[in-house]
């Protein structure tokens, strides 16, 4: 593989990414810890005093217990719904059925026999040391890249009661922070936002799509469309979509090792997406 000049190997400093803060105050300022057991001792005194009206609670007794009971009842299930702010309290068997019929789409979602952490932790694994030997990339952007103990990502769903309120479909979403594609997926869009924002597509938010209707010029032929997207995302072909970055990578000034590497972890993210759910792990 090309090898490039010293000047050219990106760093996580470079691309202004750091890892979360593992930083703990030293304990050996005695002065520090004696505050803070002055503060614990006052505050257990506190709860042992009979004087009332210390605290106001906003809750009644009544209020509490309910809360309480909503949080255990397993037979419902309380999600924001995805539009609009509101909460929305489903059966659970009702929002469990919607997300199974969702991932019995084989076209979308494998359901995997086995967790398949290690074997792309291996490949990650590989692919930064193959970058790293050949001074695409520095230590410190392995060390940003690698999840030494990553969080197995889980799948649930927003409720669109905005579509229909009895049985509403739901939107997807996997959490996936602190797990193996994590990082990987922060540094690629810092590297590839640009070349998105660039586009004559793009639109980043309401405002800007209001401003843009502002500078059409609109006559009494013109005829305005509007479309609602079913699925945003899992339609893409993973392919196709990393054929679009390529072909964009390739009319840049990224050096072609750089374009290489970064086409390689586009292919781990895009590809190696998985999640739990229940028991059972899915590969988007």
């Amino acid at each position: 593989m090309l090898r490039l000049d010293p000047k050219h190997i990106y760093s996580a400093q470079v691309c202004g990414l750091k890892k979360k803060s593992s930083f703990s105050p030293p304990t050996k300022d005695h002065s520090v810890e004696a505050y803070i057991q002055v503060i614990s001792e006052q505050i257990d005194q506190l709860k042992r005093s009979k004087i009332q009206n210390i605290t106001h609670k906003n809750l009644s007794r009544e209020e509490e217990i309910a809360l309480r009971n909503l949080k255990r009842n397993k037979n419902i299930t309380i999600k924001t719904a995805d539009k609009g702010g509101g909460l929305v309290v489903q059966n659970t068997t009702d929002y469990l059925k919607e997300l199974r019929r969702q991932l019995g789409d084989r076209e979308v979602y494998e359901l995997l026999h086995i967790d398949p952490k290690f074997r792309i932790m291996e490949e990650i694994r590989k692919t930064l040391q193959e970058a790293l030997s050949d001074k695409i990339i520095d230590q410190d952007l392995v060390d940003f890249l690698t999840v030494t103990h990553p969080v197995t990502p889980v799948i649930y769903c927003l409720p669109k009661i905005h579509k229909r309120l009895v049985d509403p479909p739901g939107h997807p979403i996997i959490s996936a922070n602190d797990s193996l594609l994590f990082p990987l997926a922060i540094f690629l869009d810092k590297m590839l936002r640009q070349f998105a924002i660039d586009t004559k597509s793009y639109i980043e938010d309401t405002t800007d799509f209001l401003i843009k209707l502002q500078e059409l010029e609109i006559t009494e032929t013109t005829i305005l469309v509007s479309f609602d997207v079913v699925s945003l995302y899992t339609p893409i072909s993973h392919q196709k979509g990393i054929q679009a970055v390529r072909k964009v990578l390739k009319k840049s000034t990224y050096p072609e090792a750089l374009i290489t590497f970064l086409l390689k972890l586009l292919q781990i993210v895009l590809t190696k997406n998985y999640f739990l759910f229940g028991d059972d792990y899915y590969m988007q």
